[in-house]
């Protein structure tokens, strides 16, 4: 365990030093304080983004968790879910 951990962070650190040589060094045009970075939030479109993303999200986990299951525990899923090629592992073709 040790060992692959020595590993990932001899990775990482190897990843930091190749992104210092390759990113060139911008200069900050404009200096921000923290209450102006959440100005973006008054804007109904980032709201709209987060929702969206919230909705697919929610959705993609609806389907992995609850939805897929059904369809494959279902004996009658067999028959709309699956090709008819796919009955035929166990038989003498294979």
């Amino acid at each position: 365990m040790a060992l692959y951990f020595r590993y990932r962070c001899l990775i990482g650190l190897i990843t930091l030093v190749f992104l210092k040589a390759w990113l060139p060094a911008l200069p900050v045009e404009q200096e921000g304080d923290t209450r102006s970075h959440f100005q973006i939030f008054r804007n109904p479109e980032t709201w709209l983004i987060i929702l969206i993303t919230a909705i697919g999200t929610g959705g993609l986990f609806a389907w992995i968790s609850y939805i897929a299951p059904l369809m494959t525990i279902s004996p009658a899923s067999r028959l709309i879910a699956y090709p008819v090629s796919w009955y035929w592992q166990d038989s003498v073709w294979w």
